[in-house]
């Protein structure tokens, strides 16, 4: 197949995607829909975002889908710049569509995405973290946090490259998954009514596009314990102390992107810094989404990963002990020396371990039981 026709074949699979479903988010509003949409998510705001938002205890599990737009509505408010003169309208188009291409998977779904980008989100306006970026920067960060996983059908890049799926030959076997979110990401930004970007200058629009493809790149879970080493190594230069809002000369461009992967990578991780309900319920639906793919994997004869083949209740706890230990707590911790603010998901996290751990020991002593009973049987 020549180049021009292998490319115009990518374009289409994407475009179908774009219009798979919800296609009324895709098309025009009528004005009616719009206003009320915007209408409530205006009411919503009205108290501002720090009076509803500007917690890590936040619980979103029971919200419809609806209630979650209205709520990131809220954030993107809060966080687009005045000068791009984005339209609430976009925006509202923007993030329905966006909202309407996350599957109903176990785990990975829009509930998902929003958590992330709050994280985001909390990071950026409870920390110096703003102070070290540029305004679009900023925007870039909350885009690719809200779009980070669209499309994800609840599969790993290793199952799919096992396969060879479709998507991993698109991709060429690397970063399958993410490289398919920037594209859909994209694809949805290109349509007329969900052109988020299509105030800003062009030369920002080229920046925020180059961006958003490395942060959303940067979610790849076999890039964490790199990420995680370079982070340990990465200084901030101090802030000026006389108001001045001037980006610090001193942190470079690919700093700066640097640090907003660590970022989004930590956000998507974040689950063991919210209270004990919240981390136990994503830690169930991540659980759910494993066995989904390890059934699949035993069925059709391919390896299985071994953290996740769960076979007992102990297992399942535990590996949210061994996910905290080596996983997000080295990230986060680094993160809080960085921003010290932070530290109190730190302790968080702690306390969400320990009660994994006593769930752990638990539901080891009844198995334990179990199995000498039945013995004796």
């Amino acid at each position: 197949m020549c180049e021009s026709a292998r490319f115009a074949e990518t374009d289409a699979v994407l475009q179908s995607l774009v219009n798979r479903s919800f296609p009324r988010a895709m098309s025009s509003m009528t004005s009616e829909e719009s206003e009320g949409i915007l209408r409530k998510a205006r009411k919503r705001s009205d108290l501002g975002p720090t009076e509803y938002l500007r917690t890590w205890s936040i619980n979103l599990l029971d919200l419809p889908t609806e209630e979650l737009v209205k709520l990131v509505f809220d954030i993107f408010q809060d966080v687009c710049p005045p000068e791009y003169e984005i339209k609430d309208e976009v925006l509202i188009c923007f993030l329905t569509a966006v909202a309407s291409h996350y599957r109903d998977n176990p785990y990975h779904t829009f509930l998902h995405a929003c958590y992330v980008l709050h994280a985001v989100w909390m990071i950026l306006t409870t920390t110096e973290l703003s102070s070290y970026l540029a305004v679009h920067e900023r925007l870039a960060l909350c885009i690719a946090a809200i779009c980070h996983d669209v499309d994800h059908d609840g599969l790993t890049n290793h199952f799919h490259v096992n396969i060879g799926s479709e998507v991993a030959r698109r991709y060429n076997d690397a970063s399958v998954l993410e490289n398919h979110h920037c594209a859909l990401t994209f694809a949805i930004l290109e349509r007329k009514n969900c052109a988020l970007l299509a105030s800003l200058p062009k030369n920002i629009q080229s920046e925020v596009r180059r961006i958003i493809i490395q942060y959303i790149m940067g979610t790849d879970m076999s890039n964490h314990f790199k990420l995680t080493s370079e982070l340990c190594q990465l200084e901030l230069p101090l802030l000026p102390s006389d108001g001045d809002d001037e980006i610090p000369t001193e942190l470079s461009v690919e700093d700066r992107v640097f640090l907003c992967k660590a970022v989004l990578h930590a956000a998507d991780i974040s689950n063991p810094v919210r209270s004990f309900d919240v981390d136990y319920f994503m830690a169930e639906r991540v659980q759910e989404e494993f066995k989904n793919q390890t059934d699949k994997e035993k069925e059709l004869g391919l390896p299985v990963m071994a953290h996740m083949d769960i076979t007992s209740e102990s297992m399942k706890y535990q590996a949210e002990v061994n996910f905290i230990n080596f996983i997000v707590m080295p990230l986060w911790k680094r993160l809080a020396e960085l921003f010290p603010s932070l530290d109190l998901c730190l302790h968080q996290m702690r306390a969400n371990k320990e009660k994994f751990e006593k769930l752990a020991e638990y539901a080891k002593s009844e198995e334990s039981e179990a199995s000498e009973g039945a013995d004796i049987q």
